[in-house]
């Protein structure tokens, strides 16, 4: 049991840190590169790839059910600033880019000037994509990261409870040897 509660104290700063990215509005981008029917696994999937670029920091996965992305991080209580900047860096990045893909799309629908291209589906799209690129003018919006859900990586009622059972186990098992033993001893000397 003294294992146990050293071992919590030692590991008692480490913590897991959960964020929550939220898509709220595609790219053209997006619209070009994904089908409609897996449309959320192809954007989290390019999400991602602009996250990795950023930082190596997190470690992403998809929420199909919530549709978002998780972005977790494990480690010192004192790093956490460093994590509340790299997520910032994200946000700022990931808006950086939702510009960039929209500056794109608008100059690639200047430059489309033929009728059949005009008159598709994807074309349609992309200019209702670009026009409403003015309600997100600074790309706020575009994208939600949550507040952080803060846990500790090890908590302490599992690892007590454990710790408990564990000592219950080895008393047993030291006092069935110790029969054992005795019962050896006693038969040996007869």
């Amino acid at each position: 049991m003294a294992m146990v509660l050293l071992f919590l104290y030692i590991n008692k700063d480490n913590i897991k840190v959960s964020y929550s990215l939220k898509i709220n509005q595609t790219t053209p981008g997006i619209l070009v590169s994904c089908d409609s029917n897996n449309n959320f696994a192809c954007q989290t999937t390019m999400t991602e790839d602009v996250i990795q670029r950023i930082t190596t920091f997190f470690h992403t996965s998809p929420d199909v059910k919530n549709r978002e992305i998780k972005l977790e991080w494990s480690g010192d209580k004192r790093d956490l600033p460093t994590a509340e900047a790299e997520i910032s860096r994200v946000q700022a990045s990931i808006i950086k880019w939702y510009a960039s893909e929209y500056h794109n799309g608008r100059q690639v629908l200047d430059e489309i000037q033929t009728p059949s291209a005009i008159n598709s589906e994807l074309y349609t799209k992309m200019i209702y994509l670009t026009r409403n690129w003015s309600l997100y003018p600074n790309g706020d919006g575009c994208v939600t990261i949550s507040s952080p859900e803060i846990k500790n990586k090890y908590p302490a009622a599992i690892c007590l409870a454990l710790g408990f059972f564990i000592s219950i186990v080895i008393s047993v098992m030291f006092c069935l040897v110790k029969k054992m033993v005795d019962e050896y001893q006693q038969n040996s000397g007869q």
